[in-house]
């Protein structure tokens, strides 16, 4: 008889917060406020704020066909990627489904994968907000 695997104690997601806007300033004015709805959503599930953080920030231009066939700049797409570690392994699914809709739609979860289990709570990723 095959034993049950055992639980995913830690969990590590990647969130990803896009918003597209028509200027730099406000897509990433946009993007920092669904990226603060998301991480107190996370904080208010009990995932400590050095366990959630961004790992990469980037802005692009959003470029359109000027019909010239050439191309030109209609908006500009801030795109943050956060790294979550969540200690509740049991609830994870549950935690990242509450801090998606947090966003509005501006979040999506791209990853989730089990990480050894760490009884002291010491290791896991840390970042900045």
């Amino acid at each position: 008889m095959a034993r049950p695997a055992p639980a995913c104690e830690t969990v590590l997601a990647t969130v990803v917060v896009e918003s597209v806007k028509r200027t730099s300033s406000e897509a990433m004015s946009h993007n920092t406020a669904a990226t603060r709805r998301v991480l107190e959503a996370l904080e208010a599930d009990g995932v400590a704020p050095r366990d959630a953080g961004t790992l990469r920030l980037t802005l692009t231009p959003v470029l359109e066909p000027d019909g010239s066939g050439g191309s030109v700049v209609t908006g500009y797409r801030v795109r943050r990627t956060l790294a979550v570690t969540i200690r509740a392994g049991d609830r994870a699914t549950a935690i990242l489904d509450k801090a998606v809709a947090a966003a509005d739609g501006a979040a999506r979860v791209t990853s989730v994968s089990c990480a050894p289990s760490d009884p002291a709570g010491s290791g896991g990723r840390t970042g900045g907000r």
